[in-house]
């Protein structure tokens, strides 16, 4: 089970996007994918510089705990999805850490969970891959995506279970080939 979180702009923060990759199951399965700046534009932390559009930093939040007390608040929404693969899923999140940059406009925390999302099989239904044209990820185009994925988890297992041939080639300028 995967759990899509969204956090709303609520000043002085911007809004956040993340997710749970096999929520509950432990060391090994479970991974955490959350995608912000650390050092100077650390959100929550008192006289942070504030981030400009293009400009980049180290990234990824090591746990929800930290988001919540970063956000200083819950998220307004959670979205359960279990049509995905998790393995998939892991193994995007594994290679997008390789490259620890943050941009806000295309390297974002929505565009991070997008990604992942769309590696475990999003990319499987036309309708989703439609959606992921999106020039600038947003925490509510993210939830607004994985709730988007749901209403296509018929397609997306049918895709899977015939050997995950995509509905077509797709690339985020701002993570690279999808290589499904």
């Amino acid at each position: 089970m995967n759990k899509v979180y969204c956090w709303y702009p609520k000043l002085p923060n911007v809004g956040h996007a993340s997710m749970d990759i096999s929520f509950g199951a432990g060391g090994g399965k479970a991974e955490y994918v959350s995608w912000w700046p650390r050092g100077q534009g650390d959100k929550g932390t008192p006289g942070a510089k504030p981030l400009k559009p293009a400009e980049q930093f180290g990234a990824a939040t090591p746990d929800y705990a930290h988001d919540v007390a970063a956000e200083g608040r819950s998220p307004d929404k959670a979205v359960v999805i279990d049509c995905l693969d998790e393995d998939r899923m892991r193994a995007k999140y594994y290679e997008m850490k390789k490259d620890l940059t943050y941009n806000m406009t295309v390297k974002n925390c929505a565009s991070a969970v997008a990604n992942v999302l769309l590696a475990g099989g999003a990319c499987l239904s036309f309708d989703c891959l439609n959606y992921a044209k999106k020039a600038v990820w947003t925490p509510a185009e993210t939830l607004t995506f994985a709730l988007l994925i749901n209403s296509e988890a018929r397609v997306i297992k049918a895709g899977i279970a015939k050997g995950f041939k995509p509905a077509m080639q797709w690339t985020m300028p701002s993570f690279g080939s999808r290589g499904w």
